[in-house]
């Protein structure tokens, strides 16, 4: 018996989660945070709809918190088993899921302050900061392309997905008698050429394939382009006595927006003008980024041959205000 359930992110964006059962096993597939309006989005996450203490073990693809932000709630829920990630993910989600507590813990706050007001009854956050904490004790790390058993059933391996640092792709088999199944998890499948990362795996002969369609219907614009269009924008902006302010996910976003304008500030294309790094969580995950050097491209190994933080330099300050 093989049974694949479907819990979130399907018919709508963000809060993936997904169950792979067979006879003795019930593998969690991500538990991501749904995102949308306030009521909708506490009513669709408080309540996990599936019993946590079935869940045999849990995988993680990677740390955003459309894929790892409930994790907090599922063990404060009750689940007590392992969740397998790799080695940079679980370093990534010490500061992305205590990051996501603060942010609901102050969230609550707002709401109960305006429910005084007005006679209503107080809520309690999705998940504290004390969950996250309690949460990343349950987290296993694992190594890219070395496959592991979660159960004498199924076998799982992560390899390279090319999204984000420390991102999998995640390769499960069924191992019934002496015929296997494969089902690959192939979602937030990166681009070739990216800053900083490895290009994803071209994963081969699975039975079957569980994709995200976000951007199924989208023709993304060449890579190349992209740095040019920032030199572009940063000095139309400077030569007017203007001011470029760039809202950015700290997760990778950030890293690769550093790459970019360390190269044009070497290359003498856009001026020495101070940079900004403005965001608590961001200086954290860069961190984590000269940490894991091994997850990073050939390019940006060869860089930090020469400098141990491609991340820093002369015109870059970093803030945690």
């Amino acid at each position: 018996m093989l049974k694949i359930h479907f819990l979130g992110g399907v018919r709508s964006v963000t809060g993936s989660r997904h169950i792979i059962e067979t006879e003795n096993t019930r593998l969690l597939v991500d538990c991501g945070l749904f995102q949308g309006h306030r009521r909708e989005a506490y009513e669709r996450n408080v309540a996990l709809p599936f019993d946590t203490k079935s869940i045999t073990a849990m995988t993680l693809g990677h740390a955003h918190i459309d894929h790892s932000g409930n994790i907090p709630n599922l063990v404060r829920l009750g689940y007590r088993g392992p969740i397998y990630a790799t080695v940079a993910t679980v370093d990534l989600c010490r500061y992305m899921l205590l990051d996501s507590a603060y942010l609901q813990e102050r969230d609550v706050e707002f709401v109960n302050k305006r429910n005084r007001k007005k006679g209503l009854p107080l809520v309690d956050p999705i998940y504290t900061i004390q969950d996250a904490l309690e949460s990343l004790r349950y987290f296993v790390p694992r190594y890219y392309n070395r496959p592991f058993f979660v159960s004498p059933e199924l076998s799982v391996r992560f390899v390279e997905a090319g999204h984000v640092l420390g991102s999998a792709l995640t390769i499960i088999t069924y191992h019934k008698n002496s015929s296997e199944i494969r089902i690959g998890y192939i979602v937030d499948l990166g681009r070739k050429n990216l800053p900083l990362l490895r290009p994803p795996f071209q994963a081969k002969d699975l039975d079957y394939m569980i994709i995200e369609s976000t951007y199924g219907g989208r023709i993304h614009s060449p890579i190349s382009g992209a740095k040019e269009k920032l030199k572009e924008t940063i000095v139309r902006t400077y030569e007017r006595g203007g001011k470029v302010i760039i809202p950015s996910f700290a997760l990778e976003r950030t890293q690769e927006l550093l790459f970019y304008l360390r190269e044009l500030y070497e290359e003498k294309g856009i001026p020495p003008i101070p940079i900004y790094v403005d965001s608590p969580l961001a200086v954290n995950l860069t961190s984590i980024f000269i940490e894991h050097t091994d997850c990073l491209d050939k390019k940006s190994r060869r860089l930090l041959q020469k400098d141990s933080n491609i991340f820093e330099f002369e015109l870059v300050r970093y803030l945690r205000t």
